[in-house]
């Protein structure tokens, strides 16, 4: 389902996921269900999505966090970060983004 809604390409959001069609990417979806948004209300923000796109976001974060890969990779790249700063890390800070 989710192969033909969920969309990379370099040119567009700089090669992160979004919604085929649009410059919604993958990870606001997420963030908006993280922060208690219902399918309907999503819906109700972008209304140029479908239900379908919504889920397709969904099935694709399940597939990305299942692919041992893309664990390891990003464990890595946190592993460099901690080794070329000279300040405490701290992964969860708002507003700030880390540059390896």
């Amino acid at each position: 389902m989710q192969q033909d809604r969920i969309s990379v390409d370099p040119k567009i959001c700089n090669g992160k996921p979004v919604i085929q069609g649009t410059r919604i990417m993958v990870k606001n979806i997420l963030g908006m269900f993280a922060g208690g948004y219902s399918i309907e209300r999503i819906l109700t923000s972008y209304p140029e999505l479908k239900k379908e796109d919504v889920l397709a976001a969904l099935e694709y974060a399940t597939q990305v966090i299942d692919e041992d890969k893309v664990i390891l990779l990003e464990l890595d790249r946190v592993v460099r970060i901690q080794h070329s700063t000279t300040r405490p890390l701290n992964l969860f800070q708002q507003g700030e983004e880390v540059v390896a």
